[in-house]
């Protein structure tokens, strides 16, 4: 069975739990759409495409993928934590995971998919979506104005 990855990205997400100490708590339901405009990705290209991403809290979160049309995949993933929920609305096919490793916080991280890469650096990995001002406030960022914005 070809691995796709939305079951990757939950899985991840799911192991990144316990991974850091800083803890996202949005207060209010956020919503979040997210696209990879990186240069060397085509506007066309699947990775490309928009995600929307909801966040409540610590435990909750939604992340609804694109339509794969060449895959036949329409990736839905729904956290509850301790449930997880893996679904295809375009096969209508499901995946619950339950899961049991404390503590139990749902961690949307923007860079998930660097997780693995060593080069990386560690730190940035506990940046997640909703919680990016509270990330650089922990660490005493300093705001600089962008050059030619005024």
């Amino acid at each position: 069975m070809k691995k796709h990855p939305v079951a990757s990205v939950a899985m991840l997400f799911l192991a990144l739990a316990s991974a850091n100490a800083d803890v996202c708590s949005p207060p209010r339901l956020l919503k979040i759409v997210v696209e990879d405009r990186s240069p060397d990705m085509s506007g066309h290209d699947y990775g490309a495409l928009p995600r929307t991403i909801y966040r409540y809290r610590t435990t909750f979160a939604r992340i609804e993928e694109p339509i794969d049309a060449a895959n036949n995949i329409h990736g839905l993933i729904v956290f509850n934590e301790p449930n997880a929920w893996i679904v295809n609305l375009s096969k209508r096919e499901g995946t619950h995971l339950v899961d049991n490793t404390p503590p139990l916080i749902v961690r949307v991280a923007l860079f998930a998919d660097r997780a693995r890469d060593e080069s990386f650096p560690r730190e940035l990995l506990s940046l997640e979506f909703g919680c990016e001002k509270e990330f650089f406030d922990r660490r005493k960022a300093r705001e600089e104005p962008v050059p030619g914005n005024s």
